[in-house]
């Protein structure tokens, strides 16, 4: 059953809210690489992948379960008015995360993918001052607790994922108010690494208070006890300072657990007043003692750098953004840092949307094009191409991965 968090301040929103997800039939619109022939979607224990798509019109969205093995069969999960929104997993469960000014989250079955288990409001009557609390991320310390990271607020919701009202949904809070003076630090990405969590927070300014002006934290919570760790790096704050400003994307080492960030820098301008700025790239924090690196400058990548996957010991990815809907696959040494490959997969100069490890170790990039949204999946071992025609019917925004 879905429910809803309805206060007076937050009524017009969870009226728009109940429009947001729309239960839809079966079928696919996807080729032959990604039918439902044959398919009749995820069982328990599956490890599929599941990915936020959204048309070329940017009208809707669709959210769609595959196969995780050739030939990549898929079927649709839920339906979304809203084309801001991620996906997020735990065993046989999804989570769907609707962002800016839809501020809602829903859970499903990958078994049963189209109806809802609950969908709750992640706003809060009581923050008066925040505009949208645009849920960020979603991480996981167990089946019934979570962490909801929120983009417009300074808390962090800690949640039970298994609840089914909203009473027993939320159960507690995390401040990250010492961040920001002004208001919400903009935490835009986590990770739970040996009983730790990792929030990096972006800290924009500038005179309309979204400029990326300052170097990007990383404060770290123990999650049995939910207190603030002071990791002894970051002067006055108790987090982690990055060596990077505004960072966008974070990947654990499946080895050593270590983090690496992927920081944008500055954006440019819309109406070209201000170029891009490069002062971000890939840092790696280690997860043990909280030291830092810059391990990959954006200068030696020669453009920003907007996500970066690491699949093991030896290979990277990270995708060079030079322009809207003009990036570049990268692969990088995650020891060294050094710059081994540029377009991997003949994939330079296109719209990459994402780029996730699957479970068995390969790496799925996500294109968006207007005729031939796809997936392609590349073996690290010699970058070879596995498949490069899983086409879902529209851009994959988001993939992540079920029971991985």
């Amino acid at each position: 059953m879905i429910q809803f968090n309805v206060t007076r301040r937050h009524a017009a929103a969870a009226a728009m809210l109940s429009a947001v997800l729309v239960i839809s039939g079966c079928g696919s619109d996807s080729d032959s690489d990604s039918s439902t022939d044959g398919f009749a979607g995820c069982e328990a224990g599956a490890a599929c992948a599941i990915v936020a798509s959204v048309p070329a019109t940017g009208d809707s969205a669709q959210v769609k379960l595959l196969d995780s093995a050739a030939p990549y069969m898929s079927v649709d999960g839920a339906v979304s008015t809203t084309s801001d929104y991620i996906v997020r997993t735990n065993g046989d469960n999804y989570y769907v995360l609707a962002r800016f000014q839809t501020d809602s989250i829903t859970g499903y079955s990958i078994s049963d993918p189209q109806t809802a288990l609950f969908q709750f409001s992640v706003n809060d009557a009581e923050e008066t001052d925040v505009l949208s609390a645009n849920p960020y991320d979603l991480v996981f310390a167990s089946d019934q607790k979570a962490y909801l990271i929120r983009y417009g607020s300074p808390k962090i919701w800690i949640v039970d994922p298994s609840a089914t009202t909203l009473e027993d949904f939320r159960i507690g809070t995390l401040d990250l108010s010492g961040y920001d003076s002004v208001g919400a630090p903009q935490a835009s990405g986590a990770a739970i690494v040996d009983g730790k969590l990792f929030v990096m927070m972006q800290r924009l300014g500038g005179d309309d208070g979204f400029r990326a002006i300052e170097n990007g934290y990383v404060a770290v919570f123990d999650t049995s006890t939910d207190q603030e760790i002071d990791t002894g790096t970051g002067g006055s704050l108790m987090g982690i300072e990055l060596p990077i400003i505004n960072p966008n994307d974070m990947s654990v080492d499946p080895v050593t657990g270590d983090l690496f960030i992927a920081g944008v820098g500055a954006y440019a301008a819309f109406d070209g007043s201000r170029p891009a700025e490069l002062t971000g790239g890939v840092a790696m924090v280690n997860t043990a003692d909280y030291s830092t690196q810059l391990l990959v400058d954006d200068d030696a990548v020669g453009a920003q750098v907007s996500a970066a996957e690491v699949i093991s010991a030896d290979a990277g990815y990270l995708i060079s953004y030079a322009a809207y809907q003009s990036n570049t696959l990268v692969r990088f040494n995650p020891n060294t840092g050094a710059i081994e490959e540029t377009g991997v997969a003949g994939l330079s100069d296109v719209d990459l949307r994402d780029v996730a490890r699957g479970p068995d170790g390969t790496l799925w990039v996500g294109v968006g094009d207007t005729t031939n949204p796809r997936i392609v999946i590349i073996d690290p071992a010699d970058n070879s191409v596995v498949s490069d025609s899983v086409n879902i019917g529209s851009n994959p925004n988001n993939i992540v991965f079920a029971n991985n």
